[in-house]
């Protein structure tokens, strides 16, 4: 029994360390995120700022995709998250 319990949690552990790593796992995100900070910041920062709407459309495309992994990401870390 307490051999079965370390186990599941261990197993769900290793589960949400891979599910974790395929959010990074192509860079995408991390560079979709960071280029959506550095025109955030131009847009507040700068005094004259240009940002087109085909760069505001691949920003937004970008969010929603990124949106959509994390809420995948959390269905499967529930699923996870059920004990035996």
């Amino acid at each position: 029994m307490f051999l079965d319990n370390i186990t599941y949690h261990l197993e769900e552990a290793n589960t949400k360390l891979a599910a974790a790593k395929s959010l990074l796992e192509h860079g995408f995100y991390s560079k979709a995120l960071a280029k959506g900070k550095d025109i955030r910041e131009i847009a507040d920062y700068e005094v004259i700022a240009e940002i087109t709407e085909e760069e505001a459309k691949s920003l937004i495309e970008d969010a929603e995709k990124f949106l959509e992994r994390i809420k995948r990401a959390i269905q499967e870390m529930g699923e996870i998250g059920k004990p035996p």
